[in-house]
């Protein structure tokens, strides 16, 4: 599925400048369990409204894959970023 790299690519680079501007506000690295869940689904969100600011949404369509895949692939990167970084730090 090597057409969902820009989904992955792109929910990435939100989440690292969503932290950034988070440590850069609050002085805060990890988060609690609530706040890990709200900028997941704050990534996920940015992520398909990005998509579909240009289309990406209709062109993945057209190839077959549903909407909510893209919203659960937008999903995984900063879910498993937030638990990795709930471990090292």
């Amino acid at each position: 599925m090597g057409f969902l790299r820009s989904i992955v690519v792109r929910a990435t680079g939100i989440w690292i400048a969503l932290h950034v501007a988070l440590l850069a506000l609050f002085k805060v690295l990890s988060l609690e369990p609530p706040a890990m869940l709200a900028v997941v689904a704050v990534v996920a969100w940015l992520t398909s409204l990005h998509g579909r600011r240009t289309s990406e949404h209709v062109f993945l369509a057209n190839l077959g894959v549903p909407e909510w895949v893209l919203v659960i692939v937008a999903a995984l990167p900063p879910s498993l970023l937030e638990w990795l970084l709930v471990i090292v730090a």
